[in-house]
């Protein structure tokens, strides 16, 4: 057997059980015909007239478990989480032009995020901050302090300063971010924006 012969001879029934499969994923129509040629490719040398006697029925099956295996593995999952911008088409032949799709150039993602954020206050923070030393130790309030008070505030200098190990202000202070409830408080970022 001729493999062109036989391969243009055989693809409508490929491209039947590429559209078929496309139609019921979210697999691209292009990803099935693509793994069925190379199915088809990979197992016509198999097909062996003296065990088997009709070619047509062997190769269906073999593509037809070939097109559900690309369907369940990870690019259908991927198909299934990605929104696509534009409707594709199957129309080759379409009149528009694939080059007139622009994105605004004044739009600015980064602008966007920031103006959709919730910013929180000072005084928002400050509330945050005595929410959450209310229940903690003497030594956490006093570090607390110590860090509202100086601008560059760090572990070792506020150790020092109190008297204190500066791996000590460390755990305080990991300590105090356990207290950080968020079903409370909203957000973390909104009170770490600026």
């Amino acid at each position: 057997m001729n493999f062109n012969k036989q391969f243009n001879k055989f693809y409508p029934i490929l491209e039947e059980i590429a559209k078929r499969y496309a139609r019921t994923t979210s697999v691209p129509y292009e990803e099935y015909e693509s793994s069925l040629s190379e199915e088809f490719y990979l197992k016509y040398n198999d097909f062996d007239p003296k065990k088997r006697n009709n070619f047509n029925a062997f190769m269906r099956v073999v593509l037809t478990q070939r097109a559900s295996r690309v369907a369940n593995r990870a690019e259908g999952s991927f198909y299934d989480r990605i929104t696509y911008l534009e409707t594709p088409s199957n129309d080759i032949d379409s009149d528009e032009d694939d080059n007139d799709f622009e994105i605004a150039s004044e739009w600015d993602l980064e602008e966007h995020v920031i103006s959709n954020l919730e910013k929180k206050t000072d005084e928002d923070k400050l509330q945050l901050i005595n929410a959450l030393i209310r229940k903690t130790d003497s030594t956490t309030k006093r570090i607390v302090d110590e860090y509202l008070r100086s601008e560059y505030a760090r572990p070792t200098a506020i150790g020092k300063a109190l008297g204190i190990h500066h791996q000590t202000v460390i755990r305080k202070i990991s300590r105090l971010s356990r207290n950080f409830d968020e079903s409370k408080f909203g957000d973390i970022d909104a009170y770490l924006a600026r």
